[in-house]
């Protein structure tokens, strides 16, 4: 028999959608289970300093179906994005068309710790910005201070998140602001190829 002492059903699992991504379909009534994932197939770029908040978002973001890259700081990510070194390289022209193509197919999100060593999120992102890329970047900041939001985004990120991180409303975000870009990248292609 597969109940326990108490009479309990010992094969059906118990889930939390936002940290487990298998959950029974309940509307059938059958036991298939049905995964779900909102960031199926979404790559995202995580900018993070810190092995704990790597590993833990690493997780939170990929059991929601992201695919995640990791760079430990700013500096990094940029590469990442440009090819080239920010704190290296000063001709704006190359890099603009560069990050044009490598933030369009590269990645369809960055999540950017805002406070790292090197080159920091608002410099990074201020960075980005000034070579054309327009991925959605989400700030994420251990401060929730007046003011923290409107730095951020004068900084040139779309949004932003609080740590402790809730991982429901990253994910959220995470699938507002990277589905939205990926109809907008598809739009700009179908207008390309029209022309």
């Amino acid at each position: 028999s597969n109940k326990n002492r108490s009479g309990e059903d010992r094969s059906t699992p118990v889930t939390d959608p936002v940290t487990d991504p298998v959950v029974g379909n309940a509307s059938s009534g059958s036991a298939a289970v049905v995964r779900h994932e909102p960031l199926a197939g979404m790559r995202i770029l995580l900018a993070e300093d810190g092995p704990d908040n790597q590993r833990f978002l690493t997780l939170i973001l990929s059991r929601a179906g992201g695919e995640v890259t990791l760079a430990e700081n700013g500096r990094v990510a940029c590469k990442l994005l440009t090819g080239h070194d920010p704190l290296c390289d000063t001709s704006g022209a190359t890099i603009q068309g560069l990050a044009e193509v490598s933030c369009r197919n590269e990645f369809d999100l960055v999540l950017m710790d805002m406070q790292m060593p090197e080159m920091d999120g608002y410099s990074a992102t201020s960075h980005l910005r000034s070579t054309g890329c327009e991925l959605p970047i989400i700030a994420l900041t251990a401060h929730a201070m007046t003011g923290d939001r409107e730095r951020c985004l004068a900084a040139g990120c779309n949004d932003y998140a609080t740590k402790p991180i809730d991982r429901a409303a990253l994910i959220a975000l995470c699938d507002r602001l990277g589905r939205a870009a990926e109809v907008g990248s598809s739009e700009v292609e179908t207008t390309k190829a029209r022309s």
